[in-house]
């Protein structure tokens, strides 16, 4: 890579973008700059991880939904068996930590806070209203399921409890040649894993995780509807963000997907 010496490097032009190689997790981002009459090309090394929360490039993603039978989830594997009415959103995983978003019911706040006592998670938040509770819960250390999903970069999108009380949830897999593997690791974890159902999803329009949860929370809450079924406030308390960062989120993803609705091209044959 040219060197411009520091004591005339404020005379050189901006660099101008040429071109990008890539490499399994990195790239190569070429400029190009002039000083006096002499062309400089410089050569800047990136992580992908280091890319906006980690986009995801994939041309296509599955789609699944799976029940964990014996979950070893703090809090989980303590709602199994008991009589809770508790919706979970926004589930955010990273290697030391799992945020939950939970809306449960007011007679069940004790119960929750009691269970969050035992093993020792952290409620950052809650807001109680009319109708129920919302609670922001942390978990520090992270299951089994949750550190597999993390190892094959797996999104968790959605997860309920089944009559029995057992997760299911719904995740996201960059490729196909994962959720083998990915399953696999979740049987020796001894979690009894059972597929429930697996959808292909075509372009995913380089959204960041955090875009993927918001448009899908957003629109299976019925956001998009007319007329809404939730509005913007409730939005912002299952997401967890501030207005303005829920903002940001939606329009840079919506803006993505229609982008590629008008931008992409797919070759056809016509017999003429």
């Amino acid at each position: 890579m040219a060197h411009v010496p520091s004591p005339i490097a404020e005379t050189v032009s901006p660099l101008l973008p040429i071109g990008f190689l890539s490499e399994g997790s990195r790239g190569y981002l070429i400029f190009i700059s002039h000083l006096y009459n002499r062309l400089f090309i410089s050569i800047i090394k990136i992580s992908f991880r280091d890319c906006e929360e980690n986009t995801i490039l994939t041309r296509e993603i599955i789609d699944v939904i799976i029940k964990i039978n014996k979950p070893d989830c703090p809090l989980l594997a303590h709602l199994v068996g008991k009589n809770l009415d508790l919706n979970f959103y926004n589930i955010v995983v990273s290697e030391n930590k799992v945020s939950y978003i939970i809306v449960a019911g007011k007679k069940d706040l004790s119960i929750i806070k009691k269970i969050s006592g035992d093993v020792k998670l952290e409620i950052r938040y809650k807001n109680i209203n009319n109708k129920d509770v919302l609670l922001w819960v942390e978990n520090y250390s992270p299951c089994s399921f949750c550190k597999t999903l993390l190892k094959y970069k797996g999104l968790p999108t959605g997860l309920k409890l089944d009559k029995d009380k057992k997760p299911v949830y719904r995740i996201l897999v960059p490729k196909r040649s994962l959720l083998k593997n990915f399953v696999s690791d979740l049987e020796e974890s001894g979690l009894g894993p059972d597929l429930l159902k697996i959808d292909l999803r075509l372009r995913i329009a380089r959204l960041t995780p955090t875009q993927i949860r918001a448009l899908i929370l957003a629109y299976e809450n019925g956001f998009f509807d007319y007329p809404k079924k939730i509005n913007l406030e409730r939005l912002l308390e299952i997401m967890g963000v501030k207005p303005s960062t829920l903002d940001e989120i939606l329009r840079r993803g919506l803006r993505k997907l229609v982008e590629e609705y008008l931008i992409r091209r797919e070759g056809i044959e016509i017999d003429l």
